[in-house]
């Protein structure tokens, strides 16, 4: 599924159609990989930059410190780590597709 894709049995399911219609070339995957890549690494760059400013909020005392702030950051950083190996083998498969 790509970037803010609806996850939709119907709409799936003809995404599925439309990916067993087009010709498997090198070109398509490559261009495939690298939209899988791209989805990740922004998902992750969000997360990462929401903590960053969240904490550097609370450094400068702009946002109070409260149990729903720290436990948005506690998510979004918990998020960012488990985000870590699928952006990390996302680009691992576009650079061995971009090698071949």
């Amino acid at each position: 599924m790509r970037l803010f894709e609806s996850d939709n049995v119907w709409k799936r399911r003809r995404r599925a159609q439309e990916r067993s219609s087009r010709p498997d070339t090198p070109e398509q995957r490559l261009k495939d990989a690298r939209q899988a890549m791209v989805s990740q690494l922004l998902w992750l760059f969000g997360a990462v930059l929401m903590v960053v400013l969240g904490l550097a909020g609370i450094r400068l005392g702009v946002v109070p410190v409260e149990p729903v702030t720290v436990g948005f950051l506690v998510v979004l950083a918990l998020y960012a780590l488990t985000s870590l190996a699928p952006a990390k083998r996302a680009y691992q498969a576009w650079k061995d597709l971009l090698k071949q």
